[in-house]
C-alpha cells in the first residue's frame, strides 16, 4: 500500500517513516529483513541513516536507493536487461565527457 505524508519539515516526515520501518519490523517476524527505502538525494540519505541510527541505536541492514536504481531493479527481476543502467550517473558522465571532447577536437580554432 502506497502512503503519501506531505510537510515542510523534515523532522516530521522522518519520524512518520522512522515509525512504520519499527512497526513493519515488528509485524514482519523476521528482524533479519532488509528494508527498502527510495530517497530523493544523497542528502536525504545521508540524513536519515543519521536519524535511524539515533533512534534505533544503528543504521543497518537498509537499502536507501534513488528511484531509478530501485525502478531498474524491479525492470531487471522481469525483463533481461544489464545489471546496470546505462543511464547511471558514474556511466554516463563518461559518455557526456567523450562527446564533449569530441566536440572540442572537432571545433575550429578562433
Amino acid at each position: 500500500m502506497l502512503e503519501l505524508f506531505y510537510s515542510n519539515r523534515h523532522e516530521t516526515l522522518s519520524q512518520a517513516l522512522l515509525d512504520d520501518v519499527a512497526a513493519f519490523a515488528l509485524n514482519d517476524g523476521n528482524p533479519f529483513a532488509s528494508q527498502t527505502i527510495i530517497v530523493p538525494s544523497a542528502a536525504v540519505r545521508r540524513r536519515l541513516e543519521l536519524d535511524m541510527a539515533a533512534r534505533f541505536g544503528i543504521c543497518a541492514n537498509v537499502d536507501l536507493c534513488y528511484l531509478a536504481q530501485w525502478l531498474w531493479a524491479r525492470i531487471g527481476g522481469v525483463l533481461p536487461v544489464p545489471e546496470h543502467s546505462p543511464f547511471a550517473p558514474d556511466r554516463l558522465v563518461w559518455r557526456c565527457f567523450r562527446l564533449l571532447g569530441a566536440m572540442t577536437e572537432a571545433a575550429p580554432e578562433p
